[in-house]
């Protein structure tokens, strides 16, 4: 895989999630949705694809299967200079900004869990946590989230899942990669 091929599929899905819902009322975007969910298959293994792109490959994929609705409308802020600035803007529209980036957040490090979950059958796990300490992970800005993510993740999951997730953990700290506080406080 080529940095610009993955560069590509970043600015497509970006522009899909943009204007997919316009671009679908005059061409067919069944191809290109194809297109980008092929690349993710291809190119599946943790250290070459991007949490933040696998992230939003799932944004399209979800968008796509809801014909291009987004669930919730942003609210624009027009022509008002008092709201210039995000420490200008009033309360309401503050904790909306908020919530839209926490859940966006949330999304992100539990797509990343997952990756990492389903990537310990097919990958070495001391290449995983290689492949942790080099690229741009959640692990490295919101350990306590990452944790908490995992454990959300497994307690949906059958005992093999939660059993990979102990044996991560345990490594992840062995490693330095985890404080024990986060673990605890996860």
């Amino acid at each position: 895989m080529k940095v610009k091929d993955i560069l590509n599929i970043h600015c497509l899905c970006i522009i899909l999630q943009i204007a997919g819902q316009k671009l679908s009322k005059t061409h067919n975007l069944d191809g290109i949705v194809h297109h980008i969910l092929l690349f993710k298959n291809e190119n599946t293994v943790l250290i070459k694809m991007s949490p933040t792109l696998q992230s939003l490959i799932f944004k399209i994929q979800n968008l796509h299967l809801k014909c291009w609705i987004h669930e919730e409308p942003l609210k624009l802020i027009e022509d008002n200079e008092q709201y210039i600035s995000f420490e200008n803007l009033p309360e309401q529209l503050k904790k909306l900004y908020d919530l839209k980036s926490y859940t966006v957040m949330a999304q992100c490090i539990i797509d990343e869990c997952m990756a990492v979950l389903n990537g310990f059958d097919k990958i070495n796990i001391n290449e995983i946590v290689h492949s942790l300490k080099y690229i741009n992970s959640w692990l490295h800005y919101d350990q306590v989230s990452f944790v908490a993510s995992m454990i959300l993740i497994t307690l949906n999951e059958d005992q093999s899942i939660r059993h990979k997730a102990g044996i991560l953990l345990n490594l992840f700290i062995k490693k330095g990669l985890l404080l024990i506080d986060s673990v605890l406080s996860g």
